[in-house]
C-alpha cells in the first residue's frame, strides 16, 4: 500500500504527520504519546472527526513503504496546505518529545520537516526549544 493512495485529504494528512513522529521508530503507541496525538488532533475542528484508531492501522500498512521522508513531508504538508507552518512544526515537535527516548532520528525528520516548510534554522531551533520547555513542564507538573 502506498501512502499517497490513502491520505487524500487535509485531515488524514495532520494525522498521518502527528503519527510519524509517534509510531515511525518504534511502533509503541504508549499513554503520553497517544494522549498528545489525540488532544491535538482534538483541537482542531478540520481533524477532531477522525477515526484515530483506523489511521493508525491505515499508517502501519504503509509505513515501510514511505522511503524517503522530504517526499513523504512534501506531500503531506501540500495536503495540510497550512498558513503557519511554524504551528505544523512544533506539534511535530511536541509528539517527538512526548515519549522516553528523544532519538536522533526524531531531530533529523524534525530539521527534515523544518525545510520542507521553509524555516529558517533559528527559528526552527526556537519552535523546538518552546516544545521542549512545554513537555518540561508538563513532566515537573508546574507551570
Amino acid at each position: 500500500m502506498l501512502y499517497k493512495d490513502v491520505i487524500t485529504d487535509k485531515n488524514q494528512a495532520f494525522c498521518h504527520l502527528l503519527l510519524f513522529f509517534s509510531l515511525f521508530e518504534d511502533e509503541a503507541f504508549k499513554g503520553d504519546e497517544t494522549y498528545q496525538v489525540y488532544t491535538i488532533l482534538q483541537s482542531y475542528p478540520f481533524t477532531a472527526k477522525v477515526n484515530f484508531a483506523e489511521e493508525v492501522n491505515v499508517f502501519f500498512d504503509y509505513k515501510e513503504g514511505i522511503g524517503d521522508e522530504h517526499t513523504y513531508f512534501e506531500y503531506l504538508t501540500e495536503l495540510i496546505a497550512c498558513e503557519a507552518p511554524n504551528v505544523i512544526l512544533f506539534h511535530a515537535a511536541q509528539v517527538a518529545l512526548s515519549d522516553a527516548v528523544y532519538s536522533y532520528n526524531d531531530k533529523r525528520c524534525l530539521d527534515i520537516l523544518r525545510k520542507v516548510l521553509l524555516i529558517g534554522e533559528m527559528e526552527g531551533n526556537a519552535i523546538l526549544q518552546l516544545a521542549s520547555g512545554q513537555r518540561m513542564l508538563i513532566i515537573k507538573g508546574t507551570f
